[in-house]
């Protein structure tokens, strides 16, 4: 890469593997750049000083990564595989958040490769209070308006494990901890103190919704919120190969282009629903997601429960076994062997067998492992249930009732899509669900308090016929009363499995539970989906698709004709269609849009930027052909060997990738002498007043 005046290099840094040119993209908000290898297995993620940040490697060899996509707000990345599959990671740690599977729109065939991967920022605008009404109104709309769920605290991480989502913080505050702005104006000071009234009367407050749009080259459309609340098989009947996605946050309308050969298509898809739920989107969208997500960090806690109690009772039941087997030549039952210890716990003098156990099969140290091990396993037990599930549970309900509510409203819950019955169902198989735990935990609290009881005596007993002298022996040894030891001897000696029914109880009314939450949130799912309205695929072009981009007033599509000699630039607004024409010296290596005012062009050894206006555009009532093509001068040049680039237009920087595919380099897209830009722009107007 050689250097230029232009765009003004920044760092350099090199791969650790040749990357694939069309898979480079730019963080949104951070100055983070992601590259895939040109195997299609590895991602690497970098700062712009080039310093690497996470990388990631796909586990099946079969698949390769096929798309890039960033949030709007920068915190996630959308990886999209050729297998139709896509996973989501946090962008500052590289951890997974959550794996969807993309249907390939029917049961008989196998999911097919993703043509597009996206991640759609909706706006909701809501309807603020008129300012005559008065404050104290006001303020107790608010109050009414507050949301129980936040009064909760913070869920905590679980463990951590590879197949674990919710042992990452960002993941619980992603999915399930999700903020929401409340309605109407803004609460300052002013609202409660009227000597400092500074209400805020600006625009209108909208609500802001992050959905991964995903496209497979079948020609399926999902909308999909953290892999649980999907709309899928959306057909939109025209098989692509290229697929890109233009939309405006606050249009209800997708602008669609595909590429199939040379030819491309415009395909329009209006969200219908955005005007039928309004803001109740937000309510019924992430509501039922939140629930699906609660109830899969509850499986994930269940899981770990089960793990613990695994561990200690096979530790348990192992050493139980010894002091069996050491028993075995008297032929004395489980019911003997638990008698004749309860008289040595009485009389302190036990018999060749129990102390052959005790001293030679166990020892110091294999009781001290057995008592640390169920110490901790009881903690472990009584914090699941305690801080992780319980807790889910509440939540859940609350989650649950404000769904049934607004099901139970005439005017709009069947219109939403909600049914309340399958949400008055799955609140009472919460609750009951809570009462099993509750009483696992009691039962839990009962024995760990007698078994714990029974490990220490039979550690301190040790000592004693060890004769270890009481200074010197575990000071993490607590007093202990014997009857608490004698209750276990009576009531709870190796009760193995004792508490399986509860456990099995508990996975039987969870999977009840899912399949409620699931069945309702599918009836919102189907409304909403209802609502999409697919139009008539439209022949636009021939040529070649290159990017399409989209601002607060127009989309942009970026095209070359069949030639790659004539740029076509495309302006979408409010059904309007417009083109702006421009020649090309070469066919190009790599176009991009930067913003609605520019465009990058790798044509050739020369990496230019072009700019353009609204007023360059001209209709297309007379067809294509009929729209002059014209030539424009770069306002930025620079020439270079590379093999690819891309742009951060919103933060302007950018990465250029050399031959070898390796080599890149963050350069600045703006010029050093950028504060004689108004000239510039006046001395271009007068040059077009001019011809």
């Amino acid at each position: 890469m050689t250097q230029g005046k232009s765009f003004e290099p920044l760092h350099n840094g090199v791969l650790p593997a040749k990357t694939n040119p069309d898979l480079t993209s730019w963080c949104p908000t951070m100055d983070l750049v992601a590259f895939a290898d040109s195997s299609g297995a590895m991602l690497f993620v970098y700062r712009m000083n080039a310093q690497l940040i996470w990388k990631h490697k796909q586990p099946l060899a079969s698949a390769n990564i096929s798309n890039l996509s960033w949030s709007k707000d920068g915190r996630l990345l959308a990886i999209g595989y050729s297998d139709g599959t896509c996973n989501v990671h946090d962008s500052n740690t590289g951890k997974l958040i959550h794996h969807v599977i993309i249907p390939a729109g029917s049961e008989t065939t196998q999911p097919s490769d993703l043509s597009c991967v996206k991640w759609i920022n909706q706006s909701l605008k809501v309807q603020q209070q008129p300012t005559a009404v008065p404050e104290a109104q006001r303020l107790f709309d608010k109050f009414l308006d507050l949301d129980a769920f936040y009064q909760f605290p913070k869920l905590s991480s679980l463990a951590s494990s590879k197949a674990s989502v919710f042992s990452s913080r960002f993941a619980i505050e992603q999915m399930i901890q999700v903020a929401r702005k409340l309605d109407g104006d803004i609460i300052t000071e002013g609202s409660v103190n009227p000597e400092k009234n500074t209400l805020q009367k600006g625009g209108p407050v909208t609500q802001d919704m992050d959905i991964l749009c995903s496209v497979t080259k079948q020609g399926f459309l999902r909308f999909d919120l953290f892999g649980l609340f999907t709309v899928d098989n959306i057909e939109l009947g025209v098989a692509h190969d290229t697929l890109r996605i233009g939309h405006r946050a606050t249009s209800p309308t997708y602008h669609i282009i595909m590429q199939k050969g040379d030819q491309l298509t415009y395909l329009p898809i209006e969200l219908k629903f955005l005007q039928k739920f309004g803001t109740y989107l937000v309510d019924v969208a992430l509501t039922s997601s939140r629930i699906l997500a609660l109830l899969g960090y509850m499986r994930e806690s269940f899981e770990l429960l089960q793990t613990e109690m695994a561990a200690s009772q096979k530790l348990a039941a192992a050493n139980f076994a010894k002091l069996f087997s050491v028993y075995e030549p008297t032929g004395w039952d489980q019911k003997r062997i638990c008698s004749e210890i309860f008289d040595i716990l009485l009389t302190g003098a036990p018999d060749q067998y129990f102390q052959n156990w005790l001293c030679n099969l166990l020892g110091d140290k294999a009781l001290k492992k057995w008592r640390k091990q169920a110490s901790v396993c009881y903690d472990a037990c009584f914090k699941l249930i305690v801080t992780n599930m319980i807790p889910v549970c509440e939540r859940i309900v609350v989650l649950l009732s404000s769904l049934k509510g607004l099901g139970e409203w005439t005017e709009r819950g069947l219109v939403l899509g909600l049914d309340p019955e399958p949400y008055k169902r799955a609140i009472f198989q919460t609750i009951d669900l809570m009462k099993t735990l509750r009483q696992l935990l009691r039962e839990f609290s009962c024995r760990s308090k007698y078994f714990l009881a029974f490990l220490v005596w039979l550690q301190q007993f040790c000592e004693q016929l060890n004769e270890v002298e009481p200074n010197q022996g575990d000071e993490t040894l607590v007093p202990i009363k014997t009857e608490d030891v004698a209750n276990y001897l009576c009531n709870h000696f190796y009760e193995e499995g004792s508490s399986q029914p509860l456990v099995d109880n508990i996975d039987s009314r969870l999977e009840e539970l899912w399949g409620s939450c699931d069945v309702a949130s599918k009836r919102a799912c189907g409304a909403i989906h209802s609502l999409v309205d697919v139009g008539q695929s439209q022949p636009m072009t021939s040529g070649k698709l290159w990017d399409v981009f989209s601002s607060e007033t127009a989309t942009y599509v970026a095209t070359t004709d069949v030639s790659g000699t004539t740029l076509n630039l495309f302006r979408l607004c409010d059904g309007k269609s417009s083109v702006y024409r421009m020649t090309l010296k070469a066919p190009p290596k790599q176009l991009q849009l930067v913003d609605a005012e520019s465009l990058m062009v790798l044509n050739g050894d020369a990496l230019e930027r072009l700019e353009f206006t609204d007023d360059d555009f001209e209709g297309l009532a007379g067809g294509l052909d009929e729209v002059s093509v014209v030539s424009i001068q770069p306002v930025q040049k620079r020439e270079a060997q590379l093999a690819t680039f891309s742009i951060n237009g919103a933060r302007s920087i950018g990465c250029m990738v050399a031959p070898d595919l390796q080599r890149f380099q963050v350069f600045d897209l703006i010029d050093e002498d950028d504060d004689d830009e108004p000239e510039a722009k006046e001395k271009k107007e007068k040059e077009k007043e001019e011809e």
